[in-house]
């Protein structure tokens, strides 16, 4: 009889101990959905930086041909 109570007891440990497990799962699941749209977001970011600065220097570069030539 004690053997089985000391097992309902384990059993409960065990059980919340799941359950807490799960919520850090869902928790680190949801951070890792979340860092993934941050780098989403900074590659598209870059990208348009990028972009910016080839714009930029064509432009000093054309200006450069026009005012010399």
């Amino acid at each position: 009889m004690v053997l089985c109570f000391m097992l309902c007891i384990r059993v409960k440990k065990l059980l919340k101990q799941a359950e807490r497990l799960q919520l850090q799962l869902a928790e680190a699941r949801a951070h890792s959905r979340d860092l993934k749209a941050q780098l989403a977001d900074a590659a598209d970011y870059k990208v348009i930086d990028i972009l910016l600065l080839i714009c930029f220097l064509q432009g000093v570069l054309f200006n450069a041909c026009v005012t010399s030539g």
